[in-house]
């Protein structure tokens, strides 16, 4: 066939216009590391179907604009940031990261100091991060029961809190999971850790204790062969069971007050990791537990999520992504006007006071995502 060139050059030049048109459509297909911004309005006619997914009802999101951005940095991992102008009421700004269970896998990075994620993060080599579960601020370690592949971190601490940990994230070869969690799980999964260690001579006297720390303690390698790869981390409140809401328990001033709110949640086959941002009047509220709950029913045209749990929020709230440049990401800062793009901490954390990226607290654990 003859080459025509001056053909070849006319529809060199119409490429990016091809591409404008193709965009405009249904879906959206972002290429890697690109950040698409799209304003919409309600009832958010043409809006592509990844922002659909983690859309409310329009009786919870009112009618207002609701600023979208959406980011591909790499295969099987997306990441969606909303803005609301008026959700239950107030603005709010939420963000998203979606991961595809069959190309990445999970863990618990527990942190022998208080850390920020995204340090603790970049060190393990993780591609996306977020906040873990409730902890000591003041002497470190997690309150909640810890175990990394099979070690006991932590035990559930004090009366109060063995009755709040109602849920857990359960990690077996990888794969995460949400799951109900009370005090005979944990009493299961810490006898079996203890009768592996019975093997390398672990103290009689404390092996009923309520805080074996043998991560730090270097008892790993007593684990029995079943637990090898098992990470659980304990958590607070269970809030979607098998695609119906959970009683929620009331505890005044967590419960009912607008905070911050990191939540893991299972949809579809995928696992999300999702930040409520909070505590910045005129950006962003934050929700209640309850205002958290009926958002996760009400997604994605009232076809909700499988199963979700709360995790530490307020300052703590974090939510991470490997820079895309692949530099070393060492203090969590990144422009203020990034937001995804740029990638590092991709919410507004709120320890400074501000509406920015930098205000990321030092925590005792995270959730990491990891390439298989």
């Amino acid at each position: 066939m003859k080459f025509n060139l001056r053909v070849f050059i006319v529809l060199l030049a119409l490429c990016p216009a091809i591409a404008l048109i193709s965009s405009c459509g249904t879906s959206v297909n972002v290429p890697h590391t690109e950040t698409v911004t799209q304003v919409y309005g309600s009832p958010f006619d043409g809006a592509p179907q990844i922002f659909s997914r983690y859309l409310p009802s329009s009786g919870i999101a009112e009618d207002s604009k609701i600023k979208f951005q959406t980011s591909s940095t790499e295969k099987g991992l997306k990441v969606m940031n909303y803005h609301f102008e008026s959700l239950f009421g107030s603005p709010q700004d939420i963000s998203v990261i979606e991961i595809n269970p069959r190309m990445y896998r999970f863990n618990v990075a527990n942190h022998v100091k208080l850390v920020r994620t995204s340090e603790i993060a970049s060190e393990a080599g993780a591609v996306a991060a977020m906040n873990g579960t409730f902890y000591d601020m003041k002497k470190g370690g997690s309150v909640c029961y810890l175990q990394i592949d099979g070690v006991v971190a932590d035990t559930t601490k004090g009366k109060d809190m063995k009755v709040r940990a109602n849920g857990a994230v359960v990690i077996k070869k990888g794969k995460l999971s949400v799951e109900p969690w009370n005090a005979d799980k944990e009493s299961i999964y810490k006898e079996r850790f203890l009768k592996g260690l019975n093997r390398i001579g672990y103290p009689e006297e404390t092996r009923h204790s309520e805080s074996v720390n043998a991560v730090r303690s270097g008892y790993g390698s007593g684990v029995i062969r079943s637990q090898k790869n098992v990470s659980i981390m304990a958590t607070m409140p269970l809030l979607i069971k098998d695609g119906y809401a959970v009683e929620l328990p009331y505890y005044k001033g967590f419960s009912d007050k607008r905070h911050p709110r990191s939540v893991v949640f299972e949809k579809d086959g995928k696992i999300c990791l999702m930040v409520i941002d909070g505590r910045s009047k005129g950006n962003a509220a934050g929700m209640t537990l309850d205002e958290v709950q009926r958002y996760l029913l009400s997604m994605d045209g009232g076809k909700g999520c499988q199963n979700a749990v709360n995790l530490d929020g307020g300052g703590s709230s974090t939510l991470w992504l490997k820079p895309s440049s692949g530099e070393k990401y060492s203090n969590g800062a990144i422009a203020p006007e990034a937001s995804i793009q740029g990638t590092g901490v991709i919410n507004h954390p709120s320890d400074n006071g501000k509406f920015d990226h930098k205000g990321e607290r030092r925590v005792a654990n995270s959730i990491i995502v990891l390439r298989k």
